[in-house]
């Protein structure tokens, strides 16, 4: 059976860095900040998102910007836990995902 090891740190805490070093070593990698990019481009997550917070988070092509998004949850608790109960959901669907697809080609 193959190891599974998550990798969970702060901004700057080298998760990156460990990341990259198993990587180097034939791990496959699986990010969570990508996964988190990409559930803001969900239309479901995307169609929540603005009704919560409204189109003060939208670039000018209509997608969110996340500086703007992370201006507003970033300093509140509150709307910080919203955004995480729009998102957390897609990305552990989409972590599970890649860790059994991992799994099936590394059997």
């Amino acid at each position: 059976m193959k190891m599974v090891i998550g990798l969970i740190g702060g901004i700057g805490s080298g998760n990156s860095s460990a990341a990259s070093a198993f990587a180097k070593h034939g791990a496959r990698a699986i990010s969570g900040d990508l996964l988190g990019h990409e559930a803001l481009r969900d239309a479901d997550i995307k169609r929540q998102v603005i009704e919560h917070w409204g189109s003060r988070v939208l670039d000018r092509q209509g997608e969110i910007d996340r500086p703007s998004l992370g201006a507003i949850v970033f300093g509140n608790p509150q709307e910080r836990k919203k955004l995480e109960a729009i998102v957390h959901p897609y990305i552990k669907w989409r972590l599970a995902e890649e860790i059994a697809a991992a799994t099936r080609m590394n059997a």
